[in-house]
Order: C-alpha cells, then structure tokens, then sequence
C-alpha cells in the first residue's frame, strides 16, 4: 500500500477532479446531450417494462413532430435498465451516477493499461493526456458519449491489456478474458463495437505477418485471430444492428449520409483544435521521433499505432461514422504521445539534463491541461437555473404546453408533469438561444428546419404570461388561451 500510495493519491485527485462540476453546479441533468431522453426512455422501459417485449429496446431521435423510426441502438442502456429492475433503483439517478462514475472507471483504467504496458511515467503522463490534454473525453462526455467512451476506454482497454498479456505470458487465461471482453464490446455499443473489432483485427493481422516474416512462432496467434474474427464478427452482425448497418456501408463504399445525424466531413482544423491538441502533438513527435531512433518502441505502441491507422482510414474514405471516429483517433493520438513521452523520458532518467530538468517537464504537462480543466469546470448542462425556473412555472400552473425550437422538448419532457404538443398548447415556452446542439440550426447535428425561432413570431400573437432573465438566456411563456 505505501508503495502505492503516491499512485493511489493521484487517481484519487484525478477522480475529485471528474466529479466536481455535478457537485458545485448541482446539475440536474446529466449532460448537454439530446440522446439522454432517449437512453432514459430505454432504460425506464427495461426498468418497469416488460423484458421480452422488443420495443422496450428501441431507441429513438427527438422527433419534434417528425415521423422518425426508432431502431435497436446498443445493448448499453438496456443493461443499465436491466440493473435498475434488479436493484429496483431510480432509472434517472441511476444514469446520472452512472455517467460520472464511468469517467471515473475510465480514469483508472487509462492509469492501468498505461502503467502494466508501458511504465509508471506514461501511467501519469497517460491519465492526465487523455483526460484532460485535450478535448475529446470531458468534450463527448458532455455530449453524452458515455456509452461509446466506456466501451472504448473500459471494455477496449481492458481487451487490449488482456491480449497483450497474453502475446507476453502464453496463459490461456489472459486469452479466453481478452476475448469475453472484445464480445462484449461489440454489443455494447453498436459503431465503436465495429472500431474495435476492426482495430484489434488489424492488429492481430499485423503481428502475425511480422512473426511470420521474422520466422517466430505465429500459428497461436493466427488461430486466435480466425476465433476471434469468426466469434466477434457474428456477435457484431446479429446482435448489433446498426453496427450492421455501418458494416453494409463499409462493404458498399456508401458514406453515412449528414442527414443520419453524422457529418462525414471532418475538417483538419476542428480535428486539431477539437479532437486533439497540437501542444501535446509537439511533445508527442518529439518522443516518437526518439523512441524510434533508439527502436525502443514496445508492443503497446504499436497496438496503438495500429488502431490509430484504421481510424486514419475511417476518416479518410468517409466509410462508418467519420465523425466519431475522428473523436476516437484523437484519444488514441493522446495515447500515442503518452506513450512515446513517457518511454523517452524513462530510458533518459539517468541523464544530468533531464534530472536538472525534471520540474520543468512536470510543469509543462501541467500546462498542456490548463484549458482543458478549465472548459470543464464551465457550467455545461441543459437544464440551466432559467429553465428549472421555467420548469417550475409550467408544474404550478395547469394546460399544456408547446415550445420554441431553441428547446428540445423531449428534455423539458423529463421535469415538465403537463402534457407537451407539438402545436397548439395552453402554453408557449420560448428560449432565447438554442439548448442543445439539435436545437441549433448552424450545429452539425441540428434537427431544426429552417430559421430559429424569434421571440417577435409570438409577441404578436400572444399574451406574455412570464419572463424570467439571466445573463445568457432569457426564456418568454406565452400564453395561447385568449
């Protein structure tokens, strides 16, 4: 334990760092996502519903009074469904705990797999890179990308170290657990379900034309490779339908359309200022560049290296979700860089220049997370304290209700008891900037046809019932009743 304990202090700081801003905000919601309703009508449906029944599983796009079919997204929020029937926990609680504690988890995971595959240097320098180097993990867990960034960075990583493992020890067990863990990943979420199947087969395939060439022992691992291929490829086919779906378009050549809720067009500039960050790139090359000179480069590198290229050729040929796995060759990126700093670092720890320099390089690591923690501790929610008091306003007062198109009412939905209209409710709510990013027409993802709207489309047409301010939002209730 006290050899553990500088360890054990920092994922601790780590950990307070992830769960403060639910803390000091009181968030009320989880997220500035519009898929939480949709994952919280999943999740209740499993929770109070009848398990064998299909549409139980169906996961649905806010409509905003589209006709918009539902399909069986990922197994994701059914199990965290199937634990609140079992538990007999509150769905909505469940998922926001859920949501903070798997940054968490993947905190320690990110330290885990950084620490056994390369050393305790790219164990911290790994932990703080990937969360907070850059953007992308508090970035999409805002978004409510938990499900993916779990799968990723839990299940994946976790995958990833059990089969290294194995490619080191030859212990059947370390084999049979990468594997149980690769079938779950490809259930668990549908789209990086598919990125690591196809990753961890690259991989596989890699290492065995390389034993192959080198004239080492391949035939364990190729025969990994066909059952892992064979097990992991049938589960993603029949049980996971959308990854089914983005298999069909990687096969056809068929780009998934922007109209699907995905932009396929990734501009290099949002990815290095979104995606990933050129400070650590800098720091990163540097440490590449050296771990190659001195071909001190390990397994785990190129496991990474291997993964990060799919991804690259994912983005590239605008085949599955570019989009998303831009976000995920960033992380990976994150990886690299770690990686590459920490060996470099650790095979020059004996040099008077970088003994002398020690303090620096700490500092500078620390400097890399400065604007990331700092977006982080912004408020980020869709539910800010004008809309509690909107909500508030709505619960006290009988009538239905409609809203602008600033708000994503399947969110309102979740606090509001009044029945919600598409058109033609007692009441108006109107919002003066957009909620989330589908209520945002100039956002990638929006749903919003058209122009937002304007608070004068109403002012004319009905009675202000109440106004309630703050410093970024202002929302207007109007009622429609004469």
């Amino acid at each position: 334990m006290r050899k553990n304990k500088g360890a054990l202090l920092f994922l601790l700081v780590v950990s307070l760092i992830l769960i403060l801003p639910p803390i000091i905000y009181q968030y009320s919601y989880p997220s500035i996502s519009d898929d939480v309703p949709s994952y919280l009508t999943v999740i209740t449906k499993i929770a109070h519903g009848d398990l064998f029944d299909s549409a139980s599983y169906r996961f649905c796009w806010p409509s905003y009074g589209y006709t918009i079919s539902c399909s069986y997204r990922n197994a994701a929020p059914a199990l965290v469904g199937l634990f609140c029937r079992i538990t007999n926990a509150d769905p909505f609680w469940t998922y926001y705990v859920f949501h903070y504690l798997m940054l968490v988890i993947i905190a320690i995971s990110v330290w885990l797999f950084c620490t056994k595959v390369f050393n305790k240097w790219v164990g911290y320098i790994g932990t703080l890179f990937v969360l907070f180097g850059a953007t992308p993990v508090l970035r999409y867990s805002l978004y409510d990308q938990m499900f993916d960034l779990t799968n990723w960075l839990v299940f994946g990583l976790m995958g990833s170290l059990s089969l290294l493992y194995w490619l080191k020890t030859n212990r059947l067990y370390y084999a049979i657990v990468s594997l149980l863990l690769f079938c779950i990943c490809v259930v668990f979420h549908s789209s990086t379900g598919l990125e690591i199947y196809l990753c961890v087969g690259f991989f596989l395939c890699c290492t065995c034309v390389y034993r192959l060439f080198k004239r080492q022992a391949y035939k364990r691992i190729a025969i990994y490779t066909v059952i892992y291929a064979v097990i992991c490829g049938l589960l993603l086919y029949f049980l996971s339908s959308e990854a089914k779906f983005l298999l069909t378009q990687v096969m056809t050549g068929t780009s998934i359309r922007a109209d699907a809720g995905i932009n396929s067009h990734v501009p290099i500039i949002y990815f290095f200022t979104q995606d990933t960050s050129l400070l650590p790139l800098m720091f990163g090359a540097f440490g590449l560049w050296y771990v190659l000179k001195k071909k001190i480069a390990t397994t785990g590198l190129w496991m990474i290296l291997s993964y990060s290229f799919v991804l690259v050729v994912s983005v590239l040929i605008n085949r599955m979700e570019p989009a998303r796995s831009a976000q995920d060759l960033g992380i990976m990126l994150l990886f690299i860089y770690a990686g590459a700093i920490g060996i470099a670092l650790y095979h020059t720890r004996t040099l008077p220049k970088i003994i002398d320099a020690k303090k620096t390089i700490i500092f500078l690591i620390l400097v890399v997370c400065v604007p990331t923690l700092y977006g982080w501790f912004q408020f980020h929610n869709a539910i800010t304290p004008v809309d509690q008091m909107a909500i508030d306003f709505m619960n006290s007062h009988t009538g239905s209700y409609s809203v602008s198109t600033q708000i994503n009412p399947q969110i309102y939905e979740l606090f509001i008891k009044n029945e919600y209209k598409v058109n033609g409710g007692d009441y108006l709510i109107f919002r003066s900037k957009p909620e989330t990013a589908a209520t945002d027409p100039t956002n990638r993802y929006t749903i919003v046809s058209g122009n937002a709207s304007k608070e004068t489309d109403f002012d004319f047409k009905y009675r202000r019932v109440a106004t309630i301010y703050s410093k970024a939002v202002r929302i207007v209730i109007y009622g429609t009743r004469q």
